[in-house]
């Protein structure tokens, strides 16, 4: 104690001291990580969690939306360093409670002093604090890391290499149904073909059933996401008076752990510029609860296809614009789609949307031929299927329409739709199909070679092997060693209407 005591007595006339930077510091400084890369981490100092007396001293270095730190931040950073320095000295860590209490006689003395803490100076702060909790980070060894009772380790290939199986099965399926629907236009094969509709419907249900436990493997409960965005957020706002009620909903539903870690830090990067926003509001403009407190929902929900995320502050109103600014700052990935409304009325709320893992999705689609390659278009999209013969193909200022009962579509080919080769494209008296697409973005006729039918099968991302590909969503096996490429309706609907 006594050393931390004796770097407090810093006069401000030490300032330039204190603060100045040596030469070639400053390439130093470069390289020292931001401070929002701390955020949501979980420190350890020996056997005790320091993850909360951590995320006390991050405040003072972030950046939010309208400046540099809060009002506040000054005199809770020296208060939450004081401490921290105090436990680390009682705790017997004496380098850590030197370092902290070197930190705050050095911050105070600036803080005291008649000039700015510039990004200069603070960065010179950083530069001695985070050296430190990059070491409370990993001073643990992994071998005497404690491991959460009931968890199963699975490694990443196993699961690969199940959901493999899982594809190779529900194949199987399908064509055991084709076989059956051959055997029974056979007479004399129709009570085996009967009895073979059956083991195929039973296949079809355990297929179904290992789907989902596979795919499990790589779930954990959104309360997992939601409790520790809950509580770096907590800890980090930066007014004292700014007391949260909080309201977490959907603590219970399955996403991939894989996803709960892309989400965190953006999502609490978000919510801490939120409130900030929020404390630089008038307090009329805010709603508050009779004890004072603001209510913040944080809610996850999940359809066979997506997850969403939503934030609601109600009685905040924030421009609608500058909230989009600070969700697109929060650093979501590029596959996150962002929704911002904000109305005098329901305040502010974000809706954050991912899309569930194409790797660990079954999917059920038409196959189609085009230009010799089998295609699937998956049936959540496709409003009709029409026989090329019912069709009315014109043209209109330049552009190609099919006119199916009285209703016009824009029409194109899928070939021509995915830039496939124009020498390899089929005559146009050649196609016996089409098939009338939907999304939010809008409706599409594709013209296509041949339709084969129904299938139900693994769809395989790609993006890691093939990454920028455009229009293409994955690929699925279709048997016998083939595959087929799953159409990307709502990125085809979204390049076609920007031409």
């Amino acid at each position: 104690m006594e050393a931390i005591e004796a770097n407090n007595d810093v006069q401000p006339d030490d300032h330039c001291v204190v603060t100045g930077l040596p030469v070639g510091s400053l390439d130093a400084l470069a390289d020292a990580p931001a401070p929002e890369q701390f955020l949501g981490v979980t420190f350890r100092c020996g056997e005790e969690d320091v993850s909360d007396r951590v995320a006390a001293l991050l405040p003072l270095f972030l950046v939010g939306p309208r400046g540099r730190r809060g009002s506040g931040a000054a005199g809770e950073f020296l208060d939450a360093c004081r401490q921290f320095a105090v436990w680390a000295e009682i705790a017997g860590r004496k380098t850590l409670a030197d370092a902290l209490g070197t930190l705050a006689a050095e911050y105070r003395a600036i803080h005291e002093s008649p000039l700015d803490a510039d990004d200069r100076v603070m960065g010179h702060l950083w530069h001695r604090l985070w050296p430190e909790l990059e070491r409370l980070r990993h001073f643990e060894p992994p071998s005497q890391k404690r491991r959460r009772p009931g968890m199963l380790r699975v490694e990443p290939q196993r699961i690969d290499g199940s959901l493999e199986r899982v594809a190779n099965l529900l194949v199987s399926v399908e064509l055991l149904g084709d076989l059956q629907g051959r055997m029974a236009t056979n007479r004399q094969t129709a009570s085996l073909a009967e009895e073979m509709q059956g083991i195929a419907r039973d296949l079809r249900t355990q297929a179904t059933e290992l789907q989902k436990s596979v795919t499990g493997l790589r779930q954990a409960p959104a309360s997992r996401l939601l409790r520790k965005v809950r509580r770096t957020v907590q800890a980090l706002v930066y007014s004292q008076d700014c007391q949260i009620e909080w309201e977490l909903a959907g603590e219970d539903v399955e996403i991939e752990q894989a996803l709960i870690e892309e989400m965190e830090a953006p999502l609490t990067r978000l919510l801490c510029r939120l409130l900030q926003q929020g404390e630089q509001t008038s307090p009329a403009s805010r709603a508050e609860e009779p004890d004072g407190s603001e209510p913040l929902g944080l809610g996850v929900a999940r359809n066979t296809n997506q997850v969403s995320f939503t934030i609601q502050h109600i009685g905040l109103a924030i421009d609608p614009q500058q909230l989009a600014d600070l969700a697109a700052e929060a650093g979501f990935g590029a596959d996150v789609e962002i929704d911002c409304r904000c109305t005098p009325d329901t305040g502010t709320a974000v809706r954050l949307t991912a899309p569930v893992n194409d790797v660990t999705r079954a999917i059920s689609g038409l196959l189609v031929v085009q230009n010799g390659q089998q295609f699937i278009i998956p049936f959540k999209h496709i409003n009709e299927v029409v026989d090329v013969s019912a069709l009315r193909i014109s043209t209109v200022a330049g552009s190609q329409v099919a006119t199916v009962r009285q209703t016009t579509y824009d029409a194109v080919s899928l070939g021509e739709a995915l830039g496939l080769p124009s020498a390899e494209a089929t005559a146009s008296s050649a196609r016996t199909g089409a098939v009338v697409v939907q999304c939010r973005k809008g409706t599409l006729c594709l013209l296509v070679d041949e339709i084969i039918g129904n299938r139900r099968t693994v769809i395989q991302g790609i993006e890691k092997i093939l990454p920028g590909v455009r229009m293409i969503a994955g690929v699925a096996p279709t048997g016998q060693g083939r595959l087929a490429l799953v159409v990307d309706v709502p990125g085809m609907v979204k390049s076609r209407a920007s031409q």
